[in-house]
């Protein structure tokens, strides 16, 4: 009997020559039950959108920063109203900013966090309602998110035949929380300096501290964007790598992300 597969080999008792069992699942009536799709839904879409915003929200930054570079320098002139009515400006257009990407970032968000627990059921420290929940409770706010993050990335991670997957940087995941975190902290200590501003040295104390907080708000922002590209990219592949199942053909070794987006 030859090969199901490929028809020109001596088949094997399960149906399918060695080179072809070596390299696919097992034949039909053998073949284990295929790992569910079922609830799994492609994060690209909103995944887009978020990274759209926070394209916007990096761009406002931008402007807040030479908003902060012009308060710096009008500090002790009759200019000086100008260059505040800048910052109010620009720091308005960051608040609306950060309000669309909040909505669109959390829904992306709880998205993955869903597609992770299909992939790995028992890999996650936090429920699935944290996903959302956590970014409106104080004190878990400092922490929850990234812990759900890190669980998140590492059960998108790509799995071999075995559906063992190996540990994976979590440095974009890192890298991008810190910023986030450092951005807020440094906020909240230029709306003290601004509030209580009096005198010229005041006001360039206070524009100082908003230009660091603009450059950490556009680092957060492309770090967001790269975290975000990253983590659809994984679970785009994925989802492929579990769909394949259903057509025939071989789970990838190692699934690699979307060619076009960043590794």
């Amino acid at each position: 009997m030859l090969c199901s597969n490929c028809s020109t080999a001596p088949a094997l008792p399960h149906g399918r020559c060695q080179p072809c069992a070596a390299g696919y699942p097992p034949a039909p009536g053998n073949r284990p039950q295929p790992p569910s799709t079922a609830g799994l839904k492609s994060p690209r879409g909103i995944g887009i959108a978020a990274s759209v915003l926070l394209g916007g929200c990096g761009f406002a930054a931008l402007l807040a920063l030479l908003a902060a570079f012009s308060l710096y320098r009008q500090a002790d002139t009759d200019r000086r109203d100008l260059a505040e009515a800048a910052v109010v400006m620009t720091g308005g257009l960051q608040l609306l900013m950060m309000a669309a990407t909040a909505v669109v970032f959390i829904i992306w968000f709880y998205r993955v966090r869903v597609n992770a627990e299909i992939f790995d059921p028992a890999g996650h420290r936090r429920g699935r309602g944290w996903s959302i929940g956590a970014w409106f409770t104080p004190v878990v706010l400092l922490w929850f998110p990234r812990q759900i993050a890190g669980d998140t990335w590492q059960a998108s991670a790509p799995a071999d035949r075995q559906g063992t997957r190996a540990l994976i940087s979590q440095a974009p995941v890192s890298l991008w929380w810190s910023a986030w975190i450092a951005s807020a902290a440094v906020g909240r200590i230029s709306d003290r300096l601004y509030g209580r501003a009096l005198t010229p040295g005041d006001f360039r104390g206070a524009a100082g501290m908003m230009a660091a907080e603009a450059v950490l708000d556009l680092t957060a922002a492309v770090l967001a964007i790269l975290f975000v590209r990253k983590l659809t990219a994984l679970q785009e592949a994925r989802i492929t790598e579990r769909s394949a199942w259903y057509h025939g053909a071989p789970p990838a070794v190692g699934s690699a992300p979307q060619p076009g987006l960043p590794v």
